[in-house]
């Protein structure tokens, strides 16, 4: 199978990539990973490019390379699978971000028909774990993207340009596997705090994989999560209800992974960003603590801007994702004093997209005697 793996600065596509062939290689399944920055270098005749300066080169110059580079890539993935691997894994950027502007070195139909994937994925991450990131990085232009203008909101548009565009090399590799009988290639977004499990899992045991008796479903698990959250207004006995129903979807989650390739929505928890704004004082700064523990101290002038993009952007990402499942499975507890289950804008909005694209629903509530 062949996977194009895309996404901006600061997801660790090659860390992941890397993870994704040794846990591969655990289940006897040989995989080869391009880089297509590295392959860009290795093609460049004049000695100068380097990823770190890439920016500094004119856009014809990057183009031209470009070009060659998909060449090579083609070159190296037929060799690869001639030497037996199962999976050919290119990483690469969709997109580019300087100046505050998105651009593509490569058009969707060049990279589609050159590279042919059966997989489109695009690993995305949390808004403040890439601004970390990024903060760790020594690099010149790291520094200059950090110092200059809204970084937090570059980052969030960028990462929409860059879905956006490898869903269009998606669409451009379009065709019908009568073998496998879909469509190829199929889309998914990938969370990188889910970890590389879930794209093996692609891999190996869904649909898309060639050779597999009885595939996995790949489900979508929907659930109520900002009615649960708990207020001040609440009594004790509303407080633990609330508990009780997010550790009860926890349960929900976790069997459902048990069974089924689960596109899990809360991977991704920069809505956590967006509420720390609301909470922290006028004239103070954002506080976040990342995966690795650290605590990050965000300036409020940079977060509020981004907060309209990371409220609109969970939308649009759920309903990619429902699209991308087979199925929809909803669990809605039921709070004490209520006859109907939890509401949930979410879900109803997931359920609703999951009908108009076709996607087997499924609800799981808890009813009352009524």
């Amino acid at each position: 199978m062949r996977v194009l793996m895309t996404g901006i600065t600061g997801t660790g596509k090659k860390s992941y990539a890397k993870a994704v062939r040794a846990a591969c290689a655990q289940r006897g399944v040989t995989v080869e990973i391009i880089h297509f920055e590295e392959v860009m270098e290795a093609c460049d005749v004049t000695g100068t490019f380097r990823t770190d300066t890439m920016y500094h080169h004119s856009r014809a110059l990057l183009q031209l390379l470009c070009a060659q580079t998909l060449e090579e890539v083609q070159r190296r993935t037929a060799e690869a699978e001639r030497q037996g691997a199962r999976h050919v894994i290119l990483d690469m950027h969709a997109t580019y971000l300087w100046d505050h502007v998105p651009f593509s070195i490569a058009s969707v139909a060049q990279i589609a028909k050159t590279f042919n994937p059966d997989l489109v994925v695009s690993l995305l991450d949390d808004t403040h774990e890439l601004y970390h990131a990024l903060k760790k990085r020594t690099d010149a232009a790291s520094a200059r993207f950090l110092a200059d203008g809204s970084p937090l909101v570059d980052l969030l548009n960028w990462r929409m340009h860059e879905i956006t565009i490898a869903e269009q090399i998606a669409f451009a590799a379009h065709r019908y596997d009568a073998v496998r009988k879909l469509s190829l290639p199929g889309f998914f977004l990938l969370s990188c705090a889910g970890g590389p499990s879930l794209l093996v899992q692609l891999l190996c045991e869904s649909r898309y994989a060639c050779m597999v008796t009885h595939p996995k479903r790949v489900v979508y698990a929907s659930f109520a999560i900002s009615v649960l959250k708990e207020q001040s207004g609440d009594g004790e006995h509303l407080r633990v209800a609330k508990r009780n129903a997010k550790e009860a979807i926890n349960r929900f989650r976790t069997q459902l992974k048990e069974q089924f390739i689960v596109l899990d929505p809360y991977t991704i928890t920069e809505k956590l960003l967006a509420d720390a704004y609301a909470n922290s004082a006028p004239d103070g700064v954002v506080l976040m603590v990342c995966r690795d523990t650290t605590t990050l101290t965000i300036p409020r002038d940079l977060v509020a801007p981004a907060v309209p993009l990371i409220e609109g952007q969970i939308v649009d990402r759920d309903e990619r994702l429902v699209r991308s499942a087979e199925s929809v499975v909803i669990y809605l507890p039921v709070l004490p004093g209520q006859d109907m289950p939890a509401p949930s804008e979410g879900a109803a909005f997931e359920r609703i997209a999951a009908r108009l694209h076709g996607r087997d629903t499924v609800l799981i509530t808890e009813a009352s005697r009524e």
